[in-house]
């Protein structure tokens, strides 16, 4: 599909491009242009703020934080602004009336931009932990008491057996380290593990930081450093 670029302006000093046919889009971006050698030069410095507006045929586009290059007859650096990032975050509390946060859920789902969300596809994280978020946290036996309240369920519910004096499995809470989906791309990771000091004991076995992850993602192992002799 075409692309026409309709205006050229400087934002930092409201000057404006009349020669538009000098000026096109590089071959397969949006985020440089090219000038045309015969194109009126620009007295504009590398430090301006260049604003690009064009039309696809269908939709009018803006793009802004342009910088001119007169070397390489070149603006370049341009940021797509033409669409709107939605983010909404929180913490949703379940449990029991005396114990609302039995279950700790910190969601964050939107399209922002980010480091983490480079292509701005939609993301739904179930473990939130930017901006101070508290993350996502299941205390055992106070969610187990959460859905016998809501299912009239009066069972005892039994839990292995732990060492006299150690840590009860029904007080463990458990952290999701990560629980996100991508929507955008069906991809997803699911990372759970025992809080920080919470430890299973079965015999002379000590467990500590249990956990377990289901990812359709490939993870990056970090490499340690060998030492040499």
């Amino acid at each position: 599909m075409a692309v026409t670029i309709t205006a050229i302006k400087n934002l930092t000093t409201s000057a404006t491009v009349t020669d538009l046919g000098n000026y096109s889009f590089k071959t397969g971006t949006t985020d440089t242009i090219t000038i045309k050698e015969e194109a009126a030069k620009l007295e504009w410095k590398t430090t301006d703020n260049i604003q690009v507006t064009w039309s696809d045929g269908t939709n009018e586009k803006r793009a802004v934080n342009g910088t001119l290059d007169s070397a390489k007859n070149t603006i370049s650096g341009l940021v797509d602004v033409s669409k709107y990032s939605v983010g909404i975050n929180g913490q949703i509390g379940i449990g029991p009336v005396a114990k609302p946060d039995a279950v700790l859920v910190s969601i964050r789902l939107g399209n922002i931009p980010s480091e983490r969300n480079l292509k701005a596809d939609w993301i739904i994280d179930f473990s939130d932990k930017q901006d101070g978020a508290p993350g996502t946290s299941i205390k055992l036996n106070e969610l187990v008491e959460w859905i016998q309240s809501k299912s009239g369920d009066t069972a005892t519910v039994s839990f292995p057996p732990s060492k006299e004096g150690d840590k009860k499995l029904e007080d463990y809470s458990i952290e999701f380290k990560e629980f996100y989906y991508n929507v955008t791309q069906n991809t997803f990771d699911f990372n759970v593990q025992s809080k920080d000091g919470d430890t299973i004991q079965f015999g002379n076995f000590t467990i500590k930081k249990v956990g377990f992850r289901v990812t359709n993602t490939p993870q990056t192992v970090a490499k340690k450093a060998i030492e040499k002799a």
